[in-house]
């Protein structure tokens, strides 16, 4: 839905996940990161921004890593705020 632009029916989509998934205290990042993956293809990176904080700090079990906002193409439409460039740079390898 978000590849076709329909940000109402993600949002709908959005809010009922929320609203089922909000209890699971072990799984509940994975959701946040699929609304954060959407907000980003949408290109709102202001609604993407605090859902991606939220997963990168909470441990899940596919938690989403800085090195997966820096690598994964999904947030390409991001990466030039410089508040998401200091969130995928937190664990950033030094070379």
């Amino acid at each position: 839905m978000a590849r076709l632009g329909h940000r109402d029916e993600v949002e709908r989509e959005l809010d009922a996940t929320f609203r089922d998934r909000q209890k699971d205290k072990w799984g509940f990042p994975r959701p946040e990161e699929a609304a954060a993956r959407a907000y980003a293809i949408l290109g709102d990176v202001d609604r993407a921004l605090p859902m991606l904080e939220r997963a990168i700090s909470q441990p899940s079990q596919w938690g989403l890593t800085p090195a997966i906002l820096r690598l994964h193409p999904t947030f390409d439409s991001l990466r030039n705020d410089p508040r998401v460039k200091k969130l995928a740079g937190a664990s950033a390898p030094k070379l």
